[in-house]
């Protein structure tokens, strides 16, 4: 133990080195150094309530080492106030850095750490990851009053997560060149960007708060493929910016209050908005420049006095933005309510635009008579082409002309619609299975006591099991009376048709007729599969009855359906890996072999369907994909790191899945281990040495001589197929180099023989 010591004046003020492990270092002052407390190749230790502060580079710097705690400390005055450098497993918490002149906390090079409730302001960057920092996860610190508060490069499946970081005075969170990693539940607010992505790739982005931001709320620069939900962005310049970024998804953001846009995209395209909303910002609700292509929209709520759901595609530019102070209806016209100001960014911008509405929004208009009506001139003009769905309920057309665009419809309005009366079924299901049906009731605002119904069916195809009421009439508290439920599978032997007669209705309680206007089930059937391979059913209602509380019949829509059995096989994923054994690809490459023409279309008569997808999950966060079996394409994959286990090398668990053509498309997985040795390491003993080099020796000059065509071996001899350690198929100059230039490396720590 370290404890209560004074260490200044030094290049070192406490310095451990290797093999120099399970040391506690507390409570010590160790300032006014180059080094404050330096430990390298350590493991196991525990610095706590120290102080390094004013040292001309690190306050703390752990370099190759692992499993280290520390916790407590406080740095102030450094280059750097905790600097981690080729380190795994440490955690770092409950620290203080302020006012160090580069970052307050920095790892790179470094693996499985955890960075939590640290405090780390007045410096460059608050905290610092990069150059292959993995699986690293940062929680609930504070990263506040830097220029930026965190920062990620070059790094890949870190968790970012409820952390504050407020006023920087560039980025609250910027991720740079990093892929797969998670930012959740944090908070930015008073940055110049809450929070940045650049050149990023697959990442998720979802419930931070970021808000006051001089610019944007989240910002996509050169991002792909991520996703974003659940976030709220409000009173920044933008709320959610994409910037030259294409194949995201946002869903259930929130952007408000925001002083220029709350969604805006430049040069973006292939971007999906689902359930997104947008209230009160200055300009556009959603804004998109003439190049941002292929973008679409559902459910885009825009919120003010008039709410409206919109659903869209578009392109050359068009900009969006809900309306307080709608214009006067149009002669012998009525809105719903309804509106959204439309602006076009070149001559050329068109929107294909969607309304949602429901029951409650028509009060008095008639429902058929819907299109879209636009501002021009200081007079409402009918829009060409538009018209209303009235089993979806929305009004959509295509919107070439802009300005102040709604849906109107002609006074006088039919009343309540129809009861919708229905079928809930798989479309698709397998040979002999059992699966449940139910019988569905929308009221659409009708007031309900009875239902009753047929339901038919073929009987060579599927087989009524049982059957039992559901909660739809039971919702008025009340108890009701199953008056008929009769399964009667031999109804119509000859014609193979089965009927089921069901009938209920609410009984009286207190003096009234109870009655519900609320969707539901109203019996749940459940049937087997019986028929053959590719075999359909019809499920048809018929002799459907609707009683209202004053036993009057009540109008309805009937919707039938039907069920085919699976005509299609799952296929086989069957993989191989064409080398016993590959090298990590340092310095020289090395590709794993992957094959997967072993996989079939299914059973044992190949009666499935063609592969024509394949899609590899390489077990190290890496995926690739390719098209079919036939001509068999194999699958190169360098890996970068390895498994050792304390004792040898543990295998990639590699993922292959492949899906047919069929009708449904299905698909199947199946695992294949990729063994991977260190480069240089021929015998997997984790060591490069004497021996590798005597093996490549041994088998100098050979060549693969395995199968041509088909999946195998390319090496019939192992130890042979070791001493190939570029999987090149030869033994030769370049695997002799390949050992002695990784000659004494180690496949654990310290890595290097000293």
């Amino acid at each position: 133990m370290l404890a209560n010591n004074t260490a200044s004046e030094n290049v070192e003020g406490i310095y451990l080195s290797t093999d120099t492990d399970n040391n506690t270092i507390r409570d010590n002052n160790a300032s006014n150094n180059v080094y404050g407390i330096f430990l390298t190749y350590t493991t196991n230790n525990t610095i706590t309530n120290n102080t390094a502060g004013s040292n001309t580079c690190q306050g703390i710097h752990l370099n190759h080492s692992t499993d280290n705690l520390l916790a407590d400390n406080l740095m102030s005055g450094n280059s750097y106030g905790i600097f981690l450098s080729y380190t795994g497993d440490n955690t770092i918490t409950n620290n203080t850095a302020s006012s160090n002149a580069a970052q307050g906390i920095h790892l790179n090079h470094s693996t499985d750490n955890l960075l939590a409730n640290n405090t780390a302001c007045g410096s460059v960057e608050g905290i610092y990851l990069s150059s292959d920092i993995d699986n690293t996860t940062i929680r609930d610190n504070n990263a506040s009053n830097n220029v930026y508060g965190i920062f990620l490069t070059d790094t890949s499946n870190n968790t970012i997560t409820n952390n504050t970081a407020n006023d920087n005075t560039n980025q609250g969170i910027h991720l740079n060149h990093s892929s797969h990693s998670r930012l959740i539940k944090n908070r930015a607010s008073g940055n110049t960007y809450g929070i940045f992505l650049s050149v990023t790739t697959s990442n998720t982005v979802a419930n931070n708060t970021i808000n006051s931001n001089t610019l944007e709320g989240i910002h996509l620069d050169h991002t792909n493929v991520s996703h974003l939900e659940d976030n709220i962005a409000s009173l920044n310049n933008i709320g959610i910016y994409l910037d030259n970024s294409g194949n995201n998804s946002l869903t259930n953001n929130t952007v408000n209050s925001n002083r220029d846009a709350g969604f805006s995209l430049t040069f973006s395209g292939n971007n999906t908005f689902d359930a997104d909303s947008a209230c009160n910002n200055t300009n556009y609700d959603f804004y998109s420049d003439e190049y941002a292509h292929n973008n679409e929209a559902e459910n885009f709520f825009l919120i003010s006095s008039y709410p409206t759901m919109v659903s869209f595609t578009y392109d050359h530019g068009i900009g969006l933005k809900s309306v307080e102070s709608p214009h006067p209806d149009p002669g012998g016209w009525q809105n719903i309510s309804k509106y959204v100001m439309v602006t076009n960014v070149t001559g050329n911008s068109w929107l294909f635009l969607n309304v949602s509405y429901s029951h409650a929004d028509l009060a008095g208009v008639n429902e058929n008579t819907m299109v879209f009506d636009r501002w021009l001139a200081g007079a409402w003009t009918q829009i060409p082409g538009s018209g209303v769905n009235t089993v979806e309920n929305y009004v959509d057309g295509n919107i070439t002309g802009f300005g102040q665009v709604a849906p109107f419809g002609r006074s006088g309005g039919f009343g309540a619609p129809p009861v919708a009366i229905g079928i809930e079924q798989p479309d698709f299901v397998d040979p002999q299975s059992q699966f449940t049906v139910n019988i569905t009731v929308d009221p659409q605002a009708n007031d309900i006591s009875a239902v009753q119904y047929d339901l038919y069916y073929n009987t060579s195809v599927v087989w009524a099991e049982w059957a039992n009421p559901g909660m739809f009439l039971k919702q008025a508290g009340a108890d009701t009376d199953v008056t008929v439920l009769a399964i009667e599978n031999s109804w119509d032997v000859s014609g193979h048709t089965g009927k089921i007669s069901y009938a209920e209705t609410i009984l009286r309680s207190g003096g009234v007729l109870p009655s519900v206007n609320t969707s539901g089930v109203l019996t749940t059937i459940h049937f087997s599969a019986i028929g053959a391979r590719g075999a359909c059913s019809y499920f048809n209602l018929s002799d459907v009855l609707i009683a209202d509380p004053d036993k009057g019949p009540v109008d309805c829509t009937i919707n039938n359906c039907g069920v085919t059995i699976y005509d299609n096989i799952p296929p086989v994923a069957n993989g191989t890996s064409m080398h016993r054994v590959s090298n990590v690809a340092s310095k020289f490459q090395c590709f794993a072999i992957l094959c997967p023409c072993l996989s079939h279309g299914g059973g044992d008569t190949w009666k499935g369907n063609n592969i024509t997808y394949i899609r590899w999950d390489f077990g190290d966060g890496e995926y690739g994909t390719s098209e079919g079996v036939d001509p068999c394409e194999d699958k190169e994959h360098e890996y970068t790191t390895w498994n050792w286990n304390g004792t040898g090398y543990d295998p990639f668990i590699v993922y292959l899945t492949v899906r047919d053509d069929g009708d449904p498309q299905l698909s199947n997985t199946t695992e294949v281990e990729v063994v991977v040795y260190i480069a240089g390491d021929t015998n997997g003993d984790g060591v490069v040495d004497i021996f590798d080099a005597a093996c490549v020796g041994k088998h100098w000059g050979q060549a693969a001589t395995g199968p041509a065509g088909t999946c195998g071996y390319l090496w019939t001899d192992l130890q042979a197929d070791e001493a190939d350690l570029n999987n090149d198929n030869e033994v030769d100059t370049i695997d002799a180099m390949i050992v002695g230039t990784n000659w004494n490396h180690l496949a654990y720590p310290p890595y290097i023989k000293e």
